[in-house]
């Protein structure tokens, strides 16, 4: 999901892989628009909304800045529905900034926190 930059990384890293971008309408015209050029063949979009639709099946999820926005019921529900699309022999990777236990820091993921709440 996101705007796309993740996408267009993989597949300059990985050339023969291919690319889905999977986020809310709004989000993936932003990518569409703006980030993913309309010619890279090896990017394609769906919309939908990750609690309420089905994941599309892959070999590989990368949920990168998704968890830490949700409570650990709301967790579990979005990774037990991603391991049911999962095709075999499949994985996930998980991207997250973490809080200290007191929340004292990192200052990088304060600021990541503060800015999520300002902005959504």
């Amino acid at each position: 999901g996101g705007g796309g930059a993740l996408a267009e990384e993989c597949v300059l890293l990985y050339p023969n892989c291919t690319v889905t971008i999977y986020d809310l309408p709004k989000v993936v015209q932003v990518a569409k628009e703006r980030l993913v050029p309309p010619e890279e063949p090896r990017i394609a979009f769906h919309e939908g909304d990750f609690f309420k639709d089905s994941i599309p099946e892959a070999d590989l999820y990368i949920l990168s800045k998704i968890l830490h926005d949700w409570d650990d019921e709301k967790c579990r529900q979005l990774l037990a529905d991603v391991y049911k699309a999962c095709r075999p022999g499949g994985g996930v990777l998980l991207v997250e900034s973490l809080l200290n236990d007191d929340r004292s820091g990192p200052i990088e993921t304060q600021l990541y926190s503060l800015n999520m709440l300002v902005q959504t």
